[in-house]
C-alpha cells in the first residue's frame, strides 16, 4: 500500500464507525486516504447509499455484481473484498468460484445471470445500454428501478477500482482465483439501437451530486485542478457529456488549458490520467494529498462515465476543436504507455524459488522449509519494530500465515524474501497504529529536513571494536534502533540490521528509492546523535564513556 501517512481519525470518525458496522472492519482502500478525511467521508457516503441501503435488489445480488466486474477487470483487491463479503453473507465459496469461472453455468436464477449479463456490457464492454438490454431485464422481472440500481452498483464498482489501484491497497483478504477473459474490450462505442433514458431517484442524484461537491471542493488540490483531472479521464472515455461540463467549468475560471502549451503539472495530470499512475505526478511535485485528491477526481470521473452509459444518455454534442486536439494527444499518450512495471526488481535468482513454487502447486511441506529460512530473519525485523517479545511472536504467528494465504496470488516480481517482510513490516505496522500511545509509523507531513535537526554530530573513536565486543555493540545500536519514531526504526531494521538493499527495503515498505533513501539517512543521524555518548572519547580525560547496563 501507498505511503500516503496516516491521520489519527479516532474511533468516533463517522465513515470509520459505519464501516465497522457493515463490514466488521476498516477496509484498507479507506485506511490508505486517513490523510484526507473529505476523500472517505465522500466515498463512504456514495457506499451507504448504493450498496448498503435496502433498495430494489438485494445486498447479495448487489455483491455478485461487484465481485464479477472486479475480476474481469483482474482487481485483485476489490475481487478479495466482495469474495469475503458475500461469503460472510452466507454464499458458499464453491458457488462463488463457479460464478467467477462462468455465471451462466453457476445454476443461477435467470434474472441474476441477466443481471450480470448486463453489468459487464456497460461496465466491462464499455458500451452503452439499449432499449433491448432494458426490456431483457424486463422479461426477467426488473421493473426500471432495479435497473437503475443495477447502473448505479456497476458504476460503483468502477470508482472502487479506481481508488483501489489509485492508492495500491493490500487486499484484506486472501485472493479468490480470477482469470480475466482472454477476449478484448470492444472499442467504445455511442451507437444505439433507440433512445434510452432510465430515470434516477431524486433523493438518489441529490446524494451523488452531493458526493461530487465534496470531493470536487478546494483542498490540497483546488478545484480547478480537480475538474482537470476530470477532464483528462472523461476524454480518455470518450465520454463528451462530461468533458464538455468539465470544459465550461474550467473556462469560467479562465483555467482551461492550451493544448499546444501545457505546463509540466498538466503534462503530468495526462500521463496520470491515461494510466493511472502517480509517478508522474510525483516527478511534478504533486504532494502525497494531492494525489489522493486527484485519485479521488479520477474516481468520480469514471462513475459519472459509466453512469451514463447505463443511463443512456445520449452525446449528441460534438467535441470543440480545442477538445479535439487535446483529445488526441491523450489518446496518443495512452496508446504509448504500456502496463507499468514493478517499481523495484533485483537483477539476482531467488533461492526460494523452487520453494514457492512447490507450494503453489500444493506441495504444503515445502512451505515448512521458508518459514525455517526465515523465521529468524522475519522474527528479528518484528522485535525491531515492535520492541516486545511476546508482540513479535505473535505478529510472526500472523505473518506467516497471511503469506501462506496469499502465497496463490505472489507473482514473483520480487524475491520472496522482500515479499515476506513486506508483510511482516505491515503487520507490525498495523499493531504499532493499533496502539493508541505509539506514534504513527507514517505521520502527515514530509520527510523534510526540518523534522530532523542533529545536535550532535562529532566524530566517534576511530576504532568502537576495541570499547565494545561486536555482540555488544549490535545490542547496544538495536537498543537505539528501538527509540527511534517507527517510520525510521523499520527501515533501519531492514536495510542496516538485516542488510537489505536499498530497493528491497523500499519495496518491502511500498516506498520509492529516494523515500527509503531520506528516512534511511534521517534514521541513521537520529541513531547517530543517540548513541553519540557512548561512542566519543571524553574531553576531559580522554576515557571512553560506557554503557549503563
Amino acid at each position: 500500500m501507498r505511503d500516503f501517512g496516516d491521520a489519527e481519525l479516532g474511533v468516533s470518525f463517522q465513515p470509520f464507525a459505519a464501516l465497522r458496522e457493515h463490514f466488521g472492519f476498516i477496509p484498507n482502500v479507506f485506511r490508505a486516504q486517513a490523510p484526507v478525511p473529505v476523500l472517505i467521508q465522500a466515498e463512504v457516503a456514495l457506499l451507504e447509499a448504493l450498496l448498503l441501503k435496502k433498495g430494489s435488489l438485494s445486498r447479495i445480488q448487489k455483491e455478485c455484481i461487484l465481485l464479477k466486474l472486479a475480476a474481469v477487470h483482474g482487481n485483485k483487491y476489490c475481487s478479495a473484498w466482495h469474495y469475503q463479503t458475500l461469503q460472510l453473507l452466507g454464499v458458499p465459496a464453491h458457488k462463488l468460484d463457479q460464478i467467477l469461472e462462468d455465471h451462466h453455468g453457476a445454476g443461477l436464477q435467470a434474472v441474476n445471470a441477466a443481471l450480470l449479463d448486463f453489468a459487464l456490457k456497460i461496465g466491462y464492454a464499455g458500451a452503452p445500454a439499449t432499449p433491448g438490454d432494458v426490456a431483457a431485464l424486463h422479461g426477467a422481472g426488473l421493473a426500471d428501478e432495479a435497473v437503475s440500481e443495477a447502473v448505479h452498483v456497476v458504476a460503483l464498482g468502477d470508482f472502487l477500482r479506481t481508488v483501489a489501484e489509485g492508492v495500491r491497497a493490500d487486499p484484506d483478504f486472501a485472493t479468490p482465483r480470477i482469470q480475466t477473459p482472454q477476449r478484448q474490450r470492444p472499442p467504445h462505442s455511442n451507437a444505439s439501437d433507440g433512445r434510452l433514458q432510465i430515470p434516477t431517484p431524486a433523493g438518489l442524484s441529490d446524494q451523488i451530486e452531493a458526493v461530487g461537491s465534496m470531493l470536487a471542493g478546494d483542498g490540497a488540490l483546488r478545484r480547478d485542478q480537480k475538474d482537470f483531472v476530470r477532464l483528462v479521464v472523461s476524454l480518455a472515455n470518450e465520454d463528451v457529456n462530461q468533458a464538455l461540463l468539465c470544459e465550461r467549468e474550467l473556462s469560467r475560471l479562465e483555467a482551461m488549458p492550451d493544448a499546444d502549451h501545457l505546463t509540466e503539472s498538466e503534462r503530468a495530470v495526462i500521463e496520470f490520467g491515461s494510466e493511472l499512475d502517480d509517478q508522474p505526478l510525483r516527478q511534478a511535485g504533486f504532494a502525497e494529498t494531492q494525489i489522493l485528491e486527484a485519485v479521488a477526481a479520477a474516481a468520480f470521473a469514471n462513475f459519472l462515465s459509466v453512469l451514463r452509459l447505463g443511463l443512456g444518455a445520449a452525446q449528441d454534442a460534438a467535441l470543440p476543436v480545442r477538445l479535439q486536439s487535446l483529445q488526441h494527444l491523450i489518446t496518443a499518450k495512452k496508446a504509448h504507455l504500456s502496463a507499468p512495471e514493478p517499481r523495484h526488481t533485483v537483477g539476482t535468482v531467488d533461492p526460494d524459488a523452487e520453494c514457492v513454487a512447490q507450494v503453489q502447486a500444493g506441495e504444503l511441506d515445502a512451505f515448512e522449509e521458508l518459514m525455517n529460512r526465515h523465521h529468524r530473519r522475519v522474527y528479528r525485523t518484528l522485535i525491531g519494530i515492535l520492541g516486545d517479545p511476546d508482540d513479535a511472536r505473535d505478529a510472526m504467528q500472523d505473518t506467516f500465515l497471511k503469506a501462506f494465504q496469499h502465497l496463490g496470488s505472489f507473482e514473483g516480481r520480487s524475491k520472496f524474501s522482500t515479499w515476506l517482510l513486506s508483510i511482516a513490516s505491515n503487520t507490525a505496522i498495523q499493531r504499532l497504529r493499533d496502539r493508541k500511545s505509539e506514534q504513527s509509523l507514517d505521520e502527515a507531513g514530509s520527510d523534510s529536513e526540518d523534522v530532523f535537526r542533529p545536535r550532535q554530530l562529532q566524530a566517534w573513536d576511530d576504532n568502537p571494536e576495541q570499547l565494545y565486543s561486536q555482540t555488544e555493540m549490535r545490542r547496544l545500536i538495536e537498543r537505539g534502533i528501538t527509540r527511534l519514531p517507527g517510520k525510521y526504526r523499520v527501515v533501519l531494521m531492514l536495510r542496516d540490521i538485516e542488510q537489505m538493499p536499498i530497493e528491497e527495503t523500499a519495496a518491502a515498505l511500498g516506498l520509492g528509492i529516494s523515500a527509503a533513501k531520506a528516512r534511511l539517512l534521517r534514521g541513521r543521524l537520529m541513531l547517530r546523535e543517540a548513541l553519540a555518548p557512548h561512542f566519543t572519547s571524553s574531553k576531559a580525560g580522554g576515557s571512553a564513556k560506557g554503557v549503563t547496563r
